[in-house]
């Protein structure tokens, strides 16, 4: 069984369009961090399966099937739902100063790893989960899910902010900087 309790911070006035043409336009390419596939099935006896399995960088050319590790875990709900909204006001280079609508997640997540059998009836949704950090030892990440179409485009479908939850709270120096160079790479 694994705990999550990373907090999920998500930003209502940056649009889902937005995001994909920063990446169409190849804004943040030099941030990918990690990028991986994801697969959700819905079962409506048995709850949410999550199956994730590490993708190749892109740039890289290698049999697809070398080294790659899948993991499957079964979603436990809980009911310890935490959401707050606060307003983030955002500056750069002391002009002017922008406000940002921001929706707080402090939902637990509880993963267990599956190792009996699986659901027989489900719906199943495939994702394409791309991770962006400012540096290694960054304390916030962008996470970006999509698909991708025939064509190759990356279509973006949600997008949030994970910060690790100890180290989270809207004072403190190093998550604002490292928010506000977030935001100036997204406006």
């Amino acid at each position: 069984m694994v705990k999550e309790y990373d907090v999920k911070i998500y930003i209502k006035n940056i649009t889902l369009q937005k995001i994909q043409d920063i990446i169409k336009n190849g804004k943040i390419k030099h941030l990918l961090n990690k990028q991986y596939n994801q697969t959700v099935f819905y079962s409506r006896e048995n709850g949410i399966f999550i199956e994730e399995s590490e993708n190749e960088n892109e740039n890289e050319t290698k049999n697809k099937n070398d080294n790659k590790k899948t993991v499957l875990y079964y979603l436990e709900p809980t009911n310890n739902e935490i959401y707050e909204e606060c307003d983030y006001k955002y500056s750069q280079l002391n002009k002017n100063i922008n406000i940002y609508n921001l929706i707080i997640d402090f939902t637990e997540e509880i993963k267990i790893n599956v190792v009996s059998q699986f659901p027989i009836e489900y719906i199943m949704h495939k994702i394409k989960i791309r991770e962006y950090k400012l540096h290694e030892k960054s304390m916030l990440t962008l996470i970006v899910s999509g698909f991708l179409q025939e064509n190759s485009d990356f279509i973006v479908t949600d997008f949030y902010f994970r910060c690790i939850k100890n180290m989270f709270t809207l004072e403190n120096i190093f998550f604002q900087k490292e928010l506000n160079e977030f935001l100036t790479i997204l406006n």
